[in-house]
């Protein structure tokens, strides 16, 4: 009997990883995958049904005959394209590729290091494969070629511009749209699939699966690794769940996320597969990036069958959570109070929704069973389009269509499935009589810190716990400041989170510092250990102060307040008179240093949470490219006119390679991108960055650049470099040395909301003001916004809503740009911060309509307003001001909310970046 995964592999290998290099070439392409097959002793057959499904999802619209006229063929090597799936654009450097090379010779050069790959793979199989003995070695090897094959041959190719090639080779040169390897990916995961003479058997069940809850496990912080560690957590639980799917059916199986280099699957195949990963991501666990929502194909076709697996998925995760919870009691020497349990287990709300394909007599009247299934869930518009597409492909299209074309259906019924089952909510009442957590304010508290006056624990817990069973957590070893802080009562869903760093050390073999995660004083003050990784004097004051208060240092005690006995006790500090005279001493030394070096000692951070605007639309295929954009020229120019007519204005169907590669986009932007944008070039720490969502923590004097970046980043609007530049067009082809990124390119955008705060304002007010002005900027008109909202440490709160970019822009960083200028003349001190007060006593009671003399206005005021050491070039510095000033009311959107006049909102930008300038320069500010 045939193993699941031997029948993987069949499917697998059906097209050779070179394909587009050969077809057309005079090789047969499927002799030539036979040939590749066999050096595994794998037998191919043709007419598989997993092939069929695929394309039909994929590429179903050509004419009847198309395979027999020359017309209609693109030899890839002579004449080909590589089209982005979801921009349409072609890759511009590919005929400089291919012109640059002889077409015999790329063949047979790019032909032969596949060849050698595959060799190579044979003759290390025990070494490659890993040790786990009790799997089927067909299992093993589908894994490998899987998460390898890519690698391993872009290892082998010598010369750069060809390795990004393997990355985006195409499966159809007429249709040059998806990879490859995205074919492969969806014929394996369909590949159960079968032909029993005319009969198709589709084994094959859609499903779609949530866990959450997320906003509320967020918002419940105290203190940023709480936030960190919340995020952690869900991604680690979503990816339980997707780890039981990829061992039972294999990685293909799963449609969106995309698994391929995400650090927990790499992390996964390396420690619980034993095998050998080329090119790991698992150095970057600690970025949570996994989603918790995600798309699988479960190849099962009896509906019972596949709620068993369901159900038995969401119990697996669920009892993760046990196991992380009870893991990280363990590695803090805690015992598990009554109670512990019922917490833990009353914090999921996991929904699931699956489709089952239908099986038919004949292929094409499956789709006829398919369209009927889901008629019901969907607009009717809709469906009758659909029909009669079916009905055009099988009067003239090529092969008649299967149900595979009707995926787009298929899974828009899937989603509305999954809004109706959220709608019917999950409920947990929650039974308590003690003191309420600190941190949700729901759950009874379960561990309490005393402070240093709170000497008994029976009064304690009969006068301010109301519970017997709270464990008072009194001279305990591993429990202290900063961990907890005296007076702090947690949950066990709480302390899961706040603990949850001793179990993940122990799980990944990390170190004990994995993560440490900073405080909100330490993000406001990193420029300092920035400045000091440059700087040997300022290194050497910063770590002889720190040793004063050891495990406990955090950076808050940098800040003359938080000197006092009382601050000190509270954070369970205890220094004698001489080391607290010691201390002070040495705070006033550092203070006059970053006097002397004009670094500021800022007491604000930046919280940044942004999520790609319609995603659900994007999921749903309305942003695909015309199909008119997706055939090569060459084909579009000589299909029938029929077919012109009926698909130039249509858009190209959704199709699980246009999923994967949203899916491989996200999973680029964050590992790519977001992470050099914020951790790498210091400046701040990511939360989260997986799917659409981005959470992360910024460094005031970053803030700007970091934005800009970010936004351009997400749809391509920037180069390897990172440069910014919104007045080209974004293709979504990113190069990257030897990789080539496939991004959402320019109809993608982001929006959300940036929160500057203080660091002592409790992070739960953070959240909710960053969670308020987030829907805000989520309501403009067309998005692609953000709110840039200022707390201040006395409760003001001043905001304005801009657009990132506009048509035609203005400026090649957007509206980030223009504030960044503004901000670095305030900062540098070319323009005193009293400009924009002399300019709010003029401006308040005009309008832009006034255009020239505001201009005029402006620029005069810049001109008295330049600083004493900038004389010689005020001109200059006036003119790019307000050359930059006037520009910023064009990226206000106009349907903004709170209704501020167009001055006011202009105004209120300006009072921000002032304000940001004042926090992180020496001039006089309000914290200095």
């Amino acid at each position: 009997m045939t193993s699941f995964f031997s029948e993987k592999l069949r499917v697998f290998f059906h097209d050779s990883l070179d394909k587009p290099f050969v077809l057309l070439s005079g090789r047969d392409h499927f002799r030539h995958a036979q040939e590749m097959a066999q050096l595994f002793g794998i037998q191919l057959q043709e007419g598989e049904a997993g092939d069929h499904l695929a394309a039909a999802m994929e590429r179903v619209f050509l004419p009847a005959g198309a395979g027999r006229k020359k017309e209609l063929q693109v030899n890839f090597l002579d004449e080909g394209e590589i089209r982005h799936p979801l921009t349409g654009y072609c890759w511009d450097r590919l005929p400089q590729l291919l012109n640059s090379k002889d077409p015999g010779l790329l063949k047979d050069r790019l032909s032969g290091i596949l060849k050698k790959v595959l060799s190579r793979i044979v003759s290390q199989l025990p070494t490659n494969l890993g040790k786990i003995s009790d799997e089927p070695i067909e299992k093993k090897l589908f894994f490998f070629l899987w998460r390898n094959l890519q690698e391993e041959v872009k290892k082998d190719t010598p010369l750069p511009e060809l390795k990004k090639l393997w990355d985006i080779a195409v499966a159809d040169t007429r249709l040059p749209d998806h990879s490859l390897f995205e074919h492969l990916q969806t014929a394996t995961a369909f590949g159960r699939s079968e032909y029993i003479g005319e009969k198709l058997y589709l084994k094959a069940t859609l499903v779609l699966f949530s866990l959450g809850p997320v906003q509320g496990l967020l918002a419940q912080s105290r203190k940023l690794a709480d936030l960190y560690w919340s995020s952690f957590l869900l991604s680690y639980l979503s990816f339980t769940a997707l780890s039981k799917i990829v061992d039972n059916y294999g990685p293909d199986a799963v449609i969106y996320p995309d698994l391929y280099g995400q650090p927990f699957f790499d992390w996964w195949l390396e420690k619980i597969k034993g095998m050998q990963v080329t090119g790991s991501r698992k150095k970057d666990l600690k970025m949570p990036t996994i989603p918790n929502r995600f798309l699988a194909v479960i190849p099962e076709s009896q509906p019972e069958n596949v709620t068993a697996f369901l159900k038995e998925l969401e119990g697996s995760v669920r009892r993760e959570l046990s196991v992380v919870a009870e893991g990280a009691l363990e590695a803090y020497q805690l015992k598990k109070p009554p109670g512990f349990d019922a917490q833990v287990e009353n914090l999921l709300e996991i929904y699931w929704v699956a489709l089952t394909l239908e099986s038919g007599d004949l292929p094409d009247m499956l789709l006829d069973y398919s369209i009927k299934k889901v008629e019901s869930w969907l607009p009717p518009k809709q469906v009758e389009e659909f029909k009669e597409l079916a009905a055009f492909l099988r009067s003239r299209g090529e092969y008649p269509p299967n149900s595979g074309l009707a995926y787009a259906l298929l899974f828009k019924c899937l989603d509305r499935m999954m809004g109706v089952r959220k709608s019917i909510r999950n409920f947990s009442p929650l039974v308590g009589t003690g003191r309420k957590c600190a941190n949700d304010g729901e759950r009874d508290v379960l561990f309490y810190l005393p402070g240093p006056e709170e000497n008994s624990d029976a009064v304690l817990k009969s006068d301010k716990l109301f519970s017997e069973r709270t464990q008072i957590l009194r001279e305990h070893k591993k429990i202290s400041s900063p961990l907890f802080s005296p007076g702090e009562g947690l949950c066990a869903v709480c302390l899961t989170k706040r603990l949850a760093a001793g179990f993940f050390q122990k799980k990944f073999g990390l170190p004990a510092n994995f993560p440490s995660f900073p405080s909100t004083a330490d993000m406001a003050l990193s420029h300092l250990e920035e400045a000091a990784g440059k700087d040997a004097q300022l290194k050497e004051l910063l770590v002889s102060y720190k040793r004063y208060f050891g495990e406990a240092f955090d950076s808050q005690f940098l800040y003359e307040e938080n000197l006092s006995e009382a601050s000190l006790l509270k954070n369970g500090i205890t220094l004698g008179e001489k080391e607290k005279k010691e201390v002070v001493e040495h705070q006033k030394q550092i203070i006059k240093y970053l006097k002397k070096k004009g670094l500021a000692l800022c007491r604000y951070y930046a919280l940044i949470s942004l999520d790609g605007d319609d995603m659900g639309k994007w999921l749903a295929g309305e942003f695909a490219p015309d199909c008119k954009d997706v055939y090569h020229p060459k084909v579009w120019e000589n299909l029938p006119q029929a077919f012109q007519v009926y698909f130039e204005k249509r858009k190209r169907p959704l199709t699980p390679a246009l999923h994967r590669t949203v899916s491989r986009a996200l999973r680029d932007y964050a590992l790519e991108f977001v992470s050099r944008i914020i951790k790498e070039e210091n400046r701040g720490r990511i939360v989260y960055a997986g799917g659409d969502d981005l959470l992360a923590v910024v460094n005031l004097c970053h803030l700007f650049e970091a934005m800009s970046k970010l936004r351009a980043a997400f749809s391509g609007h920037c180069n390897a470099e990172l440069d910014v530049d919104f007045t080209k067009e974004a293709s979504g082809f990113v190069e990257q040395g030897e990789k080539i990124s496939l991004l959402l390119g320019e109809k993608a955008s982001l929006s959300g909301s940036i929160v500057i705060a203080h660091y002592k304002t409790p992070l739960s007010c953070v959240m909710r003001v960053l969670h308020t002005t987030r829907e805000q900027a989520k309501s403009v008109d067309g998005k692609n916004a953000y709110c840039l909202c200022l707390l201040r440490r006395a409760g003001e709160l001043r905001e304005v809503t801009l657009k990132w970019t506009v048509e035609p822009e203005l400026e090649k960083e957007g509206s980030c740009g223009v504030l960044k200028k503004v901000f670095d003349f305030l900062r540098e001190e070319k323009i005193s911060t009293r400009f924009v007060a002399k300019l709010e006593n003029e401006f308040l009671r005009l309008s832009w309509g006034y255009g020239e003399l505001i201009k005029g206005e402006i620029n005069r005021l810049a001109l008295r307003s330049v600083g004493e050491s900038f004389k010689k070039e005020k001109e200059k510095i006036s003119a790019e001001l307000t050359d930059a000033l006037v520009k910023l009311p064009g990226y206000l959107p106009v349907d903004r909310t709170p209704p501020l006049t167009e001055m006011e909102s202009f105004l209120n930008a300006l009072r921000i970046v002032t304000f940001l300038a004042q926090e992180t320069s020496l001039q006089e500010g309000e914290s200095k």
